[in-house]
């Protein structure tokens, strides 16, 4: 979702740095393009989804956690 909410995608040169060169293209990045107040808002959304991915995914247990982090994968009764 970040590569599709920054815009990133949109300019080649942004998309897929570093690989042809160091430069941005026009210099400007697309996400530093929005009003200081979208970006704190786009931040404020971002919490929240990380807020309700920890509690409905379980990663208080730290079991869980720890298997999240060793295998990349949630616990299967999450998925029902």
């Amino acid at each position: 979702m970040h590569l599709v909410l920054d815009g990133v995608w949109a300019v080649a040169d942004v998309f897929w740095w570093p690989a042809f060169g160091w430069s941005f293209g026009d210099g400007t990045l697309p996400e530093l393009d929005r009003p200081p107040g979208l970006v704190v808002l786009f931040e404020l959304v971002g919490l929240v989804a990380l807020a309700w991915c920890w509690r409905a995914f379980g990663m208080a247990d730290r079991s869980r956690r720890d298997e999240f982090l060793r295998t990349g994968h949630l616990p299967r009764d999450l998925a029902a």
